[in-house]
């Protein structure tokens, strides 16, 4: 239990600084936002590029990982947004983001972090590249359509589609995927001074990401997001982990790597866009209190699944 403790428990002290950081008054929220900028356009493309770049990826590709991890992933969302238009009767933009959050995990700022720490940095970087691209490819990309449309901003489905991939595969991360692919694919290498300056940049992602996630969390009512956001949490936490490890288990994959890597990040809470997307369509509010939930759930969650890894299989790495 230490050892997992170990691994959960420095990340949700950062988180729990950087709120202590603004409900004090050392940081605004108006700063946070300028680390928020520095993680995701610098910080974080520059850990993405660095780990998958070195990588032998045509033998590192799991393919069983993104048949069930994407199947399941593109079921559930697809569910979520039946049972909220058909069963709940919500309106076509509640329902997608409902659908969104049942799936969109925090990869890059929880979950990656806790991973790498299990099975090591690079090993961890293969999952992460596939479900960045499961994430925004299989959630964002049809919410954002299906938001747009509902909000009737724009009319041609096909302009719509075009534009919600190009803001996806503008974004520097899924531009650092991507990147990295081709280096590792064509074996190019990196001068020495630019991959230090890359690694210097990597090394601040994580904990500058957790600092600012605690940050953004001030403002949210807690006790009034509780009631709504008990559902979606746990869909997400719970119901979406125990999916992907059922799927694992139907096709007979014994690989506990491969397996527990997988739930192990789809009990990530949502990531901070999950609220931004909702921001836009008048569901902010909502949104928010649901990722507070996620986010302070989520240490049960990730402590649960590090928990039943170490019982049944033991860690890849000894901790």
């Amino acid at each position: 239990m230490l050892a997992i403790l170990n691994i959960t428990l420095p990340l949700f002290l950062l988180i729990g600084i950087g709120y202590s950081a603004v409900k004090l008054g050392f940081l605004s929220l108006e700063h946070n936002r300028g680390l928020g900028s520095y993680v995701l356009n610098f910080a974080y493309p520059a850990l993405v590029f660095n780990a998958i770049s070195t990588l032998d990826i045509t033998s590192a590709f799991i393919y069983e990982y993104v048949l069930i991890y994407g199947g399941i992933s593109i079921t559930l969302y697809w569910i979520g947004v039946l049972i909220s238009l058909k069963v709940l009767g919500r309106n076509a933009v509640q329902s997608a983001l409902n659908g969104l959050g049942l799936i969109f995990c925090n990869t890059a700022f929880l979950g990656y972090p806790v991973l790498a720490q299990v099975i090591g940095y690079e090993k961890a970087a293969i999952f992460l590249s596939m479900n960045l691209l499961f994430e925004n490819l299989l959630g964002v990309l049809p919410t954002i359509l299906l938001c747009e449309l509902s909000a009737g901003k724009k009319k041609n489905l096909f302009k719509l589609f075009l534009t919600a991939l190009q803001k996806i595969f503008s974004s520097p991360p899924i531009i650092a995927i991507i990147s990295g692919l081709i280096f590792s694919l064509l074996g190019l290498g990196v001068v020495e001074p630019i991959r230090k300056t890359l690694t210097m940049l990597s090394i601040a992602a994580a904990p500058v990401a957790l600092f600012a996630i605690g940050a953004n969390l001030n403002g949210i009512r807690f006790r009034s997001s509780i009631k709504g956001a008990i559902p979606i949490t746990l869909g997400k936490l719970v119901l979406f982990p125990s999916l992907i490890f059922l799927g694992f288990t139907l096709l007979g994959v014994d690989d506990s790597t491969t397996v527990m890597s997988g739930v192990l990040l789809a009990s990530a809470p949502a990531a901070t866009l999950y609220a931004l997307i909702g921001i836009q369509y008048g569901e902010g509010p909502r949104l928010s209190g649901n990722l507070i939930v996620m986010t302070l759930s989520s240490f049960i969650s990730l402590s649960v699944v590090l928990a039943l890894w170490d019982y049944f299989y033991g860690f890849p790495i000894p901790l």
